[in-house]
């Protein structure tokens, strides 16, 4: 069956009019290729993610440190800035 006429008249009772669409021959590597690609994307939003809630982490603590040493000195950042 051709194109032009698997468009104009497509037999639905016969598989490959459909199949013929659907597996695409892609090369292993090309499939290797993607794999690691979107593996290093993966890797790398995890370690944006990670950066992020260590800096976030930093700078709750030293808030936490300064605030403690402003109340230990008895006085404190106006408004909790």
């Amino acid at each position: 069956m051709s194109i032009g006429e698997w468009l104009t008249h497509p037999r639905w009772s016969d598989a490959s009019w459909w199949t013929m669409w659907v597996t695409v021959p892609v090369p292993g590597w090309v499939l290797g290729l993607i794999a690691l690609l979107v593996l290093a994307v993966v890797l790398w939003a995890c370690k944006a993610e990670s950066d992020q809630a260590k800096r976030k982490e930093k700078e709750n603590e030293r808030y936490w440190a300064d605030r403690e040493r402003l109340e230990a000195e008895g006085r404190e950042k106006p408004f909790g800035l």
